[in-house]
């Protein structure tokens, strides 16, 4: 739905609606059962009455800087967030970030925490300098706090500035189909991508690009752990330092891969992941 929109169906069952700055239409739509919703300067009092639609069953709701600020995100619309029981997924991207964004940060994080009801987060924490991560100022206990949401499916964290060892707290995710970790940096190190791996043991889409898992001196309990993960369908291991030609043939046990990210080298060139996608394949008529 557009802008312009004035009317709606009363019969819609479904309804995506972007760049929405009235929910009164959405608010009369009574057999209304999935709404995704990108709300600009909607009212806090207008998005509880959503709790209100009977027929509702799931809710998705998406922000983005270029519609409401950090610092009004964080005080008007995340505290409805744990209030609508239909909420079910949350997507947050925030991109001008700056020394005085880290208290509203760390309160959108914790209203996102208090939201139980969530099967699915995504959360993009970007710096007015995109090109540099947020400075360890930033840093929080963000896996602490979001690791009692037990009933997430998908979990996307992106620049997300984490003190080290905190990323551990997501092995209590164990229900995780999807874990995306991205250019995090040194928030998640080896350790913490091996102890993911070995815990997460539903996983079918694992992202660890950007995150700085060094495989220079050892990679056998890596990626071991991510061997075991066999219902693995996509997996993104870009950005990483020293996974080799043979390290990368490891992978082949993983047969329900469709795709696979890895940075090419000599070692791991073209024609290498020519040879990996054929043994997978020989794999699976097996």
């Amino acid at each position: 739905m557009s802008p312009g929109d004035a009317t709606l169906p009363s019969q819609l069952q479904a309804l995506v609606f972007r760049q929405c700055r009235d929910l009164a239409p959405v608010l009369a739509l009574k057999q209304l059962q999935r709404l995704e919703l990108w709300p600009i300067n909607v009212e806090q009092r207008q998005l509880l009455e959503l709790a209100k639609l009977s027929a509702l069953q799931t809710l998705h709701l998406n922000y983005a800087e270029d519609t409401i600020s950090t610092e009004k995100l964080a005080a008007v619309a995340a505290p409805t967030w744990a209030l609508l029981p239909q909420l079910r997924a949350l997507d947050v991207k925030l991109s001008q970030l700056d020394a005085s964004s880290k208290q509203h940060v760390a309160a959108i994080v914790a209203r996102a925490a208090a939201a139980t009801q969530l099967t699915s987060l995504q959360l993009s924490f970007v710096s007015k300098s995109a090109c540099c991560p947020l400075p360890y100022e930033h840093a929080m206990r963000m896996c602490a706090r979001l690791a009692g949401l037990t009933g997430l499916k998908d979990l996307a964290l992106h620049a997300a500035c984490m003190v080290p060892g905190d990323a551990l707290a997501l092995t209590a995710l164990t229900g995780l189909t999807s874990l995306v970790l991205s250019n995090i940096d040194s928030g998640v190190r080896r350790a913490e991508a091996t102890a993911l791996a070995r815990s997460l043991k539903h996983l079918q889409h694992l992202d660890f690009s950007g995150c700085r898992i060094d495989l220079r001196r050892t990679d056998a309990a890596f990626l071991a752990a991510v061997c075991k993960l066999r219902q693995l369908t996509y997996l993104n291991l870009e950005g990483i330092d020293g996974l080799t030609q043979q390290g990368l043939m490891r992978l082949t046990c993983l047969t329900r891969l469709q795709e696979l990210d890895v940075d090419t080298d000599e070692d791991v060139s073209c024609e290498v992941l020519d040879k990996f996608w054929a043994a997978v394949q020989r794999q699976q008529q097996a």
